[in-house]
């Protein structure tokens, strides 16, 4: 093993924490010993474990060796203060008012949720696109949308797992539009569905507007979904289904564990509910870069599969699909009543890309380039933020859910900061019920170093102004 596949050993250790193989507290090997069983030098090793403490992972006692941090436990939910009852939404207007900060060029961008547009395969994507405007198309486009487009989706979806047809994708203008298709295919106004706690506020905005009710169930890092409550939940209210941003989720950046996928899926099927599955950030994990979805375990049509190449590429193309089961025509019927189809130079365009094999190339790049803007960007926060500031620490995505003191309003911080030229994102537009409103979303994968750092000590500075 080459010195340079010290990531190798770092990625090894890492999955060994996460899946609880290395508990809390437990010694991890020597650095010799890692280097004689790995057959790698001692300074591949030093590497690894310097990464690894670096990341917050390992800790070393003098003369002892190295050891599995504690991980500190945040953002769990105050179960006994949630009243998992259905609630209308109301947090529309705050959300485009941050949408429409997070356009505003003119401010450094840590709000909203786009990924860095730089590099050889986006510009590949461009160039793509490029050839293709330049074209005259004669095509009449099938609702569903442009066939080889489909076959090399479901390509992307091949892992050994559930075979998904192209013929049951439907092509999007981006995930915002299949999400809303799959909400209106599984609930009416005046319906209760059930949300993460916190989750997207993109989802918050479309039930809002469709005047549907929503449940939150709550979620934190280190536990997952309150199972309990869930269950609860279902026994006690007429709910029409579920919504679920299960890998690297907006905004905390958590990764379900296979087990919890499972227990929810036979939870929803025991009611015979429907599950929309919010799948964006999937492919952008740091070490298990495609965890498995929650569709990939079901046998009967009951979870809506959505995605887009906006979080993976660039959100300038607004390419998005769905694969809706046993919604497939209601979804396909919404699709062509409300947009009809996506322009096609898009579709060729990406159909092209993907058939190039750049896209796989293009996330290892990224993932690694994440992976560093995140250590640093917590780095810079605790270094400049008060010392209770809690930070979410996901393993893959580029965004980070903070907690700050009781008594700091996320949401006049984020008008303050956008007066001095920083955008955030307030933490009560991801609840339903205006919860968290002492936390903040933040995005580091757009910013350069010195622009976060200059971010984040504007954002320290009016916070310890309050």
């Amino acid at each position: 093993m080459p010195d340079y596949k010290y990531q190798q050993i770092n990625q090894m250790i890492r999955a060994q924490i996460r899946n609880q193989t290395l508990l809390p507290g437990d010694k991890i090997p020597s650095i010799r010993q890692l280097s004689r069983q790995l057959n790698v030098s001692i300074g591949t090793v030093q590497q690894a474990y310097a990464a690894l403490e670096d990341q917050d992972l390992i800790f070393p006692k003098k003369r002892s060796g190295y050891y599995v941090k504690s991980r500190q436990r945040i953002f769990r939910p105050d179960t006994g203060a949630f009243q998992p009852v259905p609630s209308e939404v109301s947090i529309l207007e705050t959300a485009i008012s941050v949408v429409r900060s997070a356009a505003n060029k003119d401010l450094l961008q840590l709000g909203s949720a786009i990924p860095n547009v730089s590099g050889d395969g986006v510009r590949r994507l461009h160039q793509e696109f490029k050839r293709q405007a330049n074209k005259v198309l004669n095509y009449e486009e099938d609702p569903s949308g442009y066939l080889p487009l489909r076959r090399r989706l479901a390509r992307c979806y091949i892992d050994g797992r559930r075979a998904v047809d192209p013929e049951d994708i439907v092509i999007t203008a981006g995930c915002q539009e299949a999400l809303t298709i799959a909400l209106r295919c599984i609930a009416e106004p005046g319906d209760t569905v059930l949300v993460e706690s916190p989750c997207y506020y993109g989802v918050l905005q479309a039930l809002e507007w469709y005047q549907i009710k929503a449940v939150e169930i709550p979620v934190c890092p280190d536990q997952g979904m309150d199972m309990g409550i869930l269950a609860s939940v279902l026994e006690s209210w007429p709910v029409k289904g579920m919504i679920l941003n299960p890998a690297f989720s907006n905004p905390t950046g958590y990764l379900y564990p296979e087990h919890m996928k499972v227990k929810i899926l036979e939870l929803l099927a025991a009611y015979d509910l429907p599950l929309i599955e919010d799948d964006v950030f999937s492919r952008l994990g740091f070490t298990q870069t495609h965890p498995r979805s929650i569709h990939s375990y079901d046998t009967d049509g009951r979870v809506i599969l959505c995605g887009s190449i906006s979080k993976m590429l660039s959100p300038d193309f607004r390419v998005g699909w769905m694969i809706p089961g046993r919604y497939f025509e209601k979804a396909r019927t919404l699709k062509f009543v409300t947009t009809l189809c996506n322009p096609c130079h898009t579709q060729f365009a990406l159909a092209r890309f993907l058939a190039s094999r750049q896209l796989e190339r293009h996330l290892r790049t990224v993932a690694g380039v994440y992976e560093k803007r995140q250590r640093h960007m917590i780095r810079s926060i605790r270094k400049w933020f008060p010392a209770s500031t809690q930070i979410s620490r996901p393993e893959g995505g580029f965004l980070l859910w903070v907690r700050l003191e009781q008594g700091i309003d996320g949401l006049t911080l984020y008008r303050n900061a956008v007066s001095e030229g920083v955008c955030i994102t307030p933490g009560e537009i991801c609840s339903p019920t205006g919860r968290y409103k002492n936390y903040i979303r933040l995005n580091y994968a757009v910013a350069s170093k010195a622009e976060t750092e200059s971010a984040v000590k504007i954002l320290a500075r009016l916070i310890n102004c309050r």
